[in-house]
């Protein structure tokens, strides 16, 4: 019997069908009898991939209410799916459902602009779990039956207790990594974590790798004399996606130090070419994971350790760096507390779905795969000293 195939090649079985199958569902097209039938498809693709992947690819949550009764009952909850269930209990005692409710996935897939963004949407949200009929009751009276943007405040507003998250099951027909073989095969990228259960130590997820190597690169430079380069951080316009901007402090204002020239700004976003265009020349993307063209636009780039990196910047934009040499080391210092939260799960933002001047007056505000871990903010950057753009 052949094995199972593992989460990722699961999605791709289904992800470019549900992303065609959203924008054109957001669309204007569609009559209103086709836009039904079309959502309907989409919920019928995210159910069927639910089936396909637990528990062969990925382990269901289960409450610890649940868990408890599944045990006196002898039943292994981990192994049991939805069409087992009827066997299981008649369906009278426990409730299998997604921890992010379809109606959920389906519009943060409307969201998605790319199959890698799709991607990260399915490989965050597709979850289930196994909770109590009474449990299911109280979220439903909570008003978090189809509605749960964050499920699991809903699920501790409802008073529902989750185990912690256990490595993939390798089921008789399986050959899915469990957490510790998915941490030891560097070409895996992504583990098989719950939502919101990433943990300090843990190897950042895929999509997330670029932007560590984003920020380690800036330390980098700053090492080598360029610490009035800065970031401005934040969320791409999807909002799935963490990205970048390199800025020399020179062309940066605002209380905060985030507000970049406009100019400067749409010239970057429009991939100008920087060897011919004076303003893009001092700005540069880091593109997130959705962007096939890799970190700075360039395929190759992801493969590069942050010297080598740096090395490409330097090499590639002098100017950028010409415009950012000289000493700023409350900056720099203030950056590697900022690469320490980035280990560990947390990336600054400044932006959000590219509301470019977002006001951060009091705290920069922190997001990531550990953002349930901790604090959401975190200290703004020292401002920097003969800013070209008037405060």
């Amino acid at each position: 019997m052949a094995d199972s195939m593992p989460f990722e090649r699961l999605c791709l079985l289904f992800v470019k069908s549900l992303l065609d199958k959203a924008h054109a569902y957001a669309g204007e097209d569609l009559s209103k009898f086709q836009r039904s039938r079309l959502g309907e498809a989409m919920t019928a693709d995210i159910r069927k991939l639910g089936d396909m992947v637990f528990p062969a690819a990925r382990t269901p949550r289960i409450s610890a209410a649940a868990r408890h009764l599944a045990d006196s009952m002898g039943a292994d909850l981990r192994r049991e799916t939805w069409h087992s269930q009827k066997k299981l209990d008649g369906y009278k005692t426990f409730t299998y459902e997604h921890l992010y409710p379809v109606r959920e996935i389906r519009a943060a897939l409307s969201r998605a602009s790319t199959t890698s963004d799709a991607m990260h949407v399915l490989d965050r949200m597709l979850w289930v779990a196994w909770i109590t009929k009474d449990e299911d009751k109280r979220l439903r009276e909570l008003g978090f039956g189809s509605v749960r943007e964050h499920p699991l405040q809903a699920y501790e507003a409802a008073g529902i207790t989750l185990d912690p998250d256990e490595p993939t099951l390798v089921m008789p027909a399986s050959a899915g990594p469990t957490r510790t073989e998915g941490r030891a095969r560097a070409d895996v990228g992504q583990e098989a974590h719950a939502p919101d259960q990433f943990r300090p130590g843990d190897r950042l997820p895929l999509y997330w790798q670029r932007g560590l190597l984003a920020m380690q690169t800036v330390s980098e430079l700053h090492q080598r004399g360029y610490q009035r380069l800065r970031i401005v951080p934040g969320k791409s316009g999807s909002g799935f996606d963490w990205r970048c901007f390199l800025v020399p402090a020179s062309h940066l204002s605002g209380r905060a130090g985030f507000t970049i020239d406009e100019d400067l700004l749409h010239a970057g976003l429009a991939g100008a070419d920087l060897a011919d265009n004076t303003t893009a020349a001092l700005s540069i993307i880091i593109w997130g994971a959705s962007d096939e063209r890799g970190i700075l636009g360039v395929p190759e780039a992801d493969a590069l350790t942050p010297a080598e990196l740096a090395d490409k910047i330097a090499q590639d934009h002098p100017r950028l760096l010409a415009a950012s040499e000289g000493s700023d080391w409350a900056y720099a210092g203030w950056l590697l507390e900022r690469l320490w939260d980035a280990r560990n799960g947390l990336f600054p933002i400044s932006y959000d779905n590219w509301m470019y001047s977002a006001d951060f007056s009091d705290a920069l505000h922190v997001w990531g795969p550990a953002i349930a871990s901790g604090p959401t903010t975190r200290s703004l950057p020292p401002p920097a000293e003969g800013n070209a753009i008037p405060l």
